[in-house]
């Protein structure tokens, strides 16, 4: 390739330029920034689990059980594999952004046309990306299970998204396998006829899951801030959208459609998409661990716990109460009873106790029983 003295410029054509452009500022600036807030996301996760651990020791110093150690274990593991694959796949493109920009300049028509997929660091950023992948997609189908749980769609909609999850783990390794061999690459025939399946596959699943996981949230949401209002007992379940999104992983799926938009189309802002869609992956994950380290996700025992407390609401709603059950005496001392139950004293504050453990205090019951004096009062009257 014959450079300009002048300007220094390559004889390359505006277009190019931009994909040089794109696929440098990708491969460095854009992937090394998502690259430090994954690591950061990691980071939180991992010190909210073991502050998590710390927590649930026993005063005495006894061990906690086997199996609340075991899950710790299993989601520091998770949280570990995942960073350990963003940061071989950022070393891996790096090594590549060298070759090309570096050792192979002046390849023509520019450095983004050079690619060697048979390289060791483009083989290595190929299998962490799809491990990355694998256990993205994996966590989505967990969390789907487990929001899903008691729906009545649970048993018709998990089998389609672990069928869809395994095909796209499939050809995804196979594309890893096909592009790594001589005289192929990632944009090669052969080895689209699997790289395009298993994009469009894994952006099925994503959104297929976030809008399964997303419309539940949002339904349960709307629900109980219609029948108990702020008296949920975990308002950070879904209190607000971005909840839902991170627990319906909307980053991932987000970044996955825009990636196979750009991909189909063979536009070079495909590389700039990658570069984030290789973290947001690892980061939409890390980001649901983060909110069941903080016990603030949801579970599979989470509608059971709202369905209890919208039936609380219900019986307060639906409490009766009955005139003349309380007496003042003479001495200013007063007296409730009920069910064979008696308090009294000169505090003046009986107790009225219900079935369900309730209590009231004679201040509240007061007005209760005035109300029901002037509704008989007004009925007597008709």
């Amino acid at each position: 390739m014959s450079l300009n003295i002048s300007s220094g410029v390559p004889p390359e054509t505006p277009e190019e330029l931009f994909a040089d452009s794109i696929r440098l500022i990708g491969s460095t600036t854009v992937c090394g920034t998502w690259y430090g807030l994954m690591c950061a996301v990691a980071a939180m996760c991992v010190s909210t689990l073991l502050d998590q651990q710390s927590s649930h020791i026993s005063r005495a110093g006894r061990p906690r059980r086997s199996r609340s150690r075991g899950r710790l274990h299993f989601l520091l593991a998770y949280v570990g594999a995942m960073w350990l694959c963003g940061t071989l796949y950022v070393a891996g493109l790096s090594r590549s952004v060298q070759v090309n920009y570096v050792n192979h300049r002046l390849f023509e028509p520019g450095p983004f046309a050079y690619d060697d997929w048979t390289s060791p660091d483009a083989i290595l950023a190929d299998v962490a990306y799809w491990l990355a992948s694998v256990l993205a997609n994996g966590l989505m189908v967990w969390r789907m299970k487990v929001i899903l749980y008691e729906s009545r769609f649970f048993k018709v909609f998990m089998p389609i998204s672990i069928l869809i999850w395994a095909a796209a783990t499939i050809l995804g390794g196979v594309s890893v396998v096909v592009s790594s061999l001589p005289a192929h690459s990632f944009y090669s025939t052969l080895a689209q006829h699997t790289t395009v399946p298993a994009f469009i596959l894994s952006m099925v699943l994503n959104v297929f899951a976030t809008v399964c996981m997303a419309g539940r949230l949002f339904l349960f949401r709307r629900y109980y801030a219609k029948h108990i209002g702020n008296s949920i007992p975990h308002p950070q379940h879904f209190t607000n959208i971005a909840g839902m999104l991170v627990e319906s992983c909307a980053l991932y799926s987000t970044t996955s459609v825009v990636f196979i938009a750009l991909y189909l189309l063979e536009h070079p802002a495909e590389r700039l998409v990658i570069a984030i869609l290789s973290q947001a992956q690892i980061i939409a994950p890390l980001l649901v661990l983060l909110r069941i380290s903080r016990g603030i996700a949801w579970d599979k025992t989470t509608a059971t716990t709202f369905a209890t407390s919208t039936s609380t609401a219900t019986q307060l709603d639906t409490i009766s109460f009955t005139p003349g059950r309380i007496k003042q005496q003479g001495d200013g001392n007063a007296t409730a009873s009920e069910s064979g139950s008696h308090v009294s004293g000169p505090d003046a504050r009986p107790k009225r106790r219900y079935s369900d453990g309730l209590t009231f205090a004679k201040h509240e019951l007061d007005s209760v029983v005035g109300a029901v004096a002037v509704n008989e009062l007004k009925e007597s009257e008709v």
